[in-house]
């Protein structure tokens, strides 16, 4: 027979050791969730200016589940507008920091956007991007025209591209940033590049040996009068159209046009210790992405590999 003070002996240690470690378990969830709830909430850090004649204040937070995306502003009268990745598009009334929902996917019918951009008789520029079968994307550039009569805004479709592969990876830029020519006749579309530095992205097998194709790395120039136009996912065949701006960029994810009319854009790097670009952006130009060069010391050449 088991020796009952024993038996008591082993229920104490056991009891005892597991109240120890349930209070070292409760006092390590509680620090987590302080040291979570700091670092979400963290202390604000105001922005300071660095020029007397220019003030910074705050104006409203954005913050929900879906992320902000984009700001920018109507050109004809200054309003700002801000878009988050699910297709909200809000209204900012400055004088009393408030926002207010003008748009959605309901109206667009996009329901991932990741580009905006406002023209200056007020037309609006949506850029987003649709998931397919076969881990393929496919891109939709739509536009909210306001109507003479109504004031109301109609959208769209200004551009389809044809399904493209995704590589399944971080790399997967696809179509974002978009800027309007400062005449309105034009509007630039980035399609980042579904690499890092254009390496194979088979997809496990299913394209073998791709790495850019036809629709990747580049900025489209589209007519903004367009309805309905078809971008095949062919290189040879979007020059042809006159729909290719420039090549050989990695991921223009933003745009702005300088008074003069001179293109501009920013260039995110790849995932190593490269600098960032800011290229003057001009037609016809190639960016470099994702050709590799070496020096060659003997013919003081540089080759393409």
């Amino acid at each position: 027979m088991k020796n009952p003070k024993s038996s008591n002996q082993f229920k104490h240690r056991f009891f005892g050791n597991f109240a120890v470690k349930a209070l070292l378990f409760t006092i390590t969830l509680l620090f987590t969730i302080v040291l979570l709830n700091h670092s979400t909430t963290g202390v604000s850090i105001v922005p300071q200016s660095l020029r007397p004649d220019i003030k910074v204040r705050n104006i409203i937070n954005t913050l929900s589940v879906s992320p902000s995306v984009r700001i920018v502003k109507d050109p004809r009268n200054n309003t700002l507008y801000y878009l988050k990745r699910n297709g909200e598009i809000y209204q900012v009334n400055l004088a009393s920091s408030t926002r207010t929902l003008v748009y959605n996917s309901s109206n667009h019918n996009i329901s991932e956007t990741q580009g905006m951009a406002i023209g200056p008789n007020g037309t609006i520029y949506l850029v987003g991007n649709a998931d397919l079968v076969n881990n393929q994307t496919q891109a939709i550039i739509v536009k909210g025209v306001i109507n003479s009569s109504t004031r109301q805004r109609i959208w769209s479709i200004l551009a389809k591209s044809a399904a493209y592969p995704k590589s399944k990876t971080a790399y997967d830029h696809r179509f974002n940033g978009v800027v309007v020519s400062l005449d309105g006749k034009f509007i630039y579309v980035n399609s980042g590049s579904r690499t890092d530095h254009g390496e194979v992205q088979s997809v496990n097998g299913l394209y073998p040996n791709t790495r850019e194709v036809g629709l990747t790395a580049c900025i489209l120039r589209l007519p903004s009068n367009s309805n309905n136009l078809f971008l095949a996912n062919n290189r040879a065949t979007l020059k042809t159209a006159g729909y290719i701006f420039a090549e050989g960029t990695r991921n223009t994810f933003d745009m702005a046009f300088a008074p003069n009319g001179d293109l501009f854009g920013t260039e995110n790097g790849p995932d190593r210790d490269m600098s960032e670009e800011l290229n003057w952006l001009r037609l016809g130009g190639n960016y470099g992405f994702s050709l590799a060069y070496w020096w060659d010391r003997q013919s003081t050449t540089i080759s393409q590999l």
